[in-house]
């Protein structure tokens, strides 16, 4: 199961050790620190990268930012969950989907 959390989701919220769900080398990304908590890109229960998006005036563009090469089932789950998104905002979508910076 693919799913887009948002920043502060409570899957990640109220911990002190978040090892279960996101892998040590990139809890940085997830939680810098005073509290701010990302938005995920969530496979099967784990974090697998960080996502933003960037939305003008009736199109919203997502950028994915995985922690590695996305298996071809979270691809097509993650362009479903982006679509699912665009249909409840009412808008068209783009994806974009790359390494960490």
């Amino acid at each position: 199961m693919v799913r887009l959390l948002g920043r502060y989701d409570t899957y990640l919220l109220g911990y002190r050790d978040r090892d279960l769900a996101v892998p040590r080398l990139y809890a940085k990304r997830v939680n810098a620190g005073g509290g701010i908590v990302h938005p995920t890109l969530l496979a099967d229960g784990r974090v697998v990268g960080t996502w933003k998006s960037k939305r003008r005036k009736d199109r919203l563009d997502v950028l994915v930012e995985s922690f590695g090469e996305l298996a071809p089932e979270v691809r097509s789950g993650l362009e479903v969950e982006v679509a699912d998104l665009a249909h409840f905002l009412g808008v068209q979508t783009g994806l974009e989907v790359g390494p960490l910076a």
